[in-house]
């Protein structure tokens, strides 16, 4: 077990000898020789749609099975959120040394102050891009902490600052409440731009899952306000319409880390009895996509948010926005927080953050 995890474990009183034990064991397991796990999968390889899922994803859907974790949708907001602390320590690589960090505070809605990371790779270009990044977790959980290895990855590979924004969490905080604090970011950042050596005119946008979801809002929102505008927006297996009946979302329902019942179990802690078919929350159902900024949208192939993912991409493009489209066809949702337990999720961090990285510059 890696001094991290020991560390965060014993951290919280709420860790006992079970989850402590758990977690070694787990940790063990998880990081067994490539080519072990790659000769179990071969006895007996899940294929689906077309598609071969990763051994080393085989191998950690089997590991989180045999845990018989509750499902999320029977446990509190707490208590999801440290079951995704605990999986997000086991599952994440090492730290980039050569990347610094920097903790900052930005004045929010409301006399909220909402903490940021700043992520310097080393050698950066002074002016540098900016890439604001929104963490996923289903607007209920993560944190700096649960994205903080791939952060570090995003800046050293795009080869710019990377701001981390610890928007404020449902149930506490629901609808619009993440919106407002991604916003009070992307001014904050563009108002301090010289201070922060950020080249004002290329700051991106960028998110995982529900953080994926925010970063297209914005910049909708962004659009329509005027002013200065996100040069890109990088959505990672983002969440784009809650009300989408696609042929992922049956195939992938269930079995493959993010389900149907967790994703509604985030949708009612954020959404409440809002309309669902509200372009703030469902970013496909703008009136129009046209003037947006460019994008790189990344799915993984088993994730039920797939087919949502790329339906946007392809909107995006039929409206005259460039969007491209990268899909890691063995890859499940989530997949930046392992990257240090699945080979194939660590390479695809770095090959879509050196795609967005020139997306950025062009």
């Amino acid at each position: 077990m890696t001094d991290a995890l020991r560390r965060r474990l014993k951290a919280d009183p709420e860790y006992g000898f079970k989850d402590r034990a758990t977690a070694a064991v787990a940790h063990r397991l998880l990081r067994l020789p490539k080519a072990v796990v790659q000769r179990m999968a071969a006895i007996a390889p899940v294929q689906l749609d077309g598609q071969t899922l990763d051994p080393q994803v085989q191998w950690l859907l089997q590991i989180q099975a045999r845990a018989k974790l509750p499902p999320f949708e029977d446990l509190s907001p707490a208590d999801a959120r440290r079951q995704t602390c605990m999986f997000g320590t086991i599952a994440e690589g090492l730290p980039d040394p050569d990347v610094s960090t920097t903790e900052l505070v930005c004045s929010g809605p409301h006399g909220v102050d909402i903490p940021v990371r700043v992520y310097r790779p080393a050698n950066h270009a002074v002016p540098a891009p900016a890439i604001l990044y929104f963490h996923g977790g289903g607007y209920v959980t993560g944190s700096l902490d649960s994205h903080d290895v791939a952060c570090r990855l995003v800046a050293r590979e795009a080869e710019a600052i990377v701001i981390a924004v610890d928007y404020r969490l449902a149930p506490e905080h629901p609808f619009p409440a993440a919106i407002e604090d991604g916003k009070a970011v992307f001014e904050w950042v563009t108002n301090q731009a010289e201070g922060l050596g950020v080249d004002a005119d290329r700051i991106g946008l960028a998110g995982d899952s529900a953080g994926g979801n925010l970063s297209a809002v914005l910049c909708g929102i962004l659009h329509d306000a005027g002013g200065l505008q996100p040069r890109a927006q990088f959505l990672i297996y983002p969440s784009i319409d809650p009300l989408a009946e696609t042929e992922s979302r049956t195939l992938f329902a269930d079995g493959f880390l993010l389900t149907e019942d967790m994703k509604e179990w985030f949708n009612a802690h954020y959404m409440g009895a809002h309309d669902r078919a509200d372009p703030l929350l469902a970013p496909l159902r703008r009136p129009t996509l046209a003037g947006l900024p460019k994008a790189l949208v990344v799915t993984a192939g088993f994730d039920l948010l797939r087919d949502e993912g790329e339906a946007y991409a392809q909107a995006l493009n039929t409206a005259g926005v460039s969007a491209i489209v990268r899909r890691f066809e063995g890859l499940i949702h989530g997949f930046v927080q392992c990257t240090g337990i699945v080979d194939a999720a660590h390479d695809a961090v770095i090959e879509s953050s050196r795609t967005f990285g020139k997306l950025l510059r062009r």
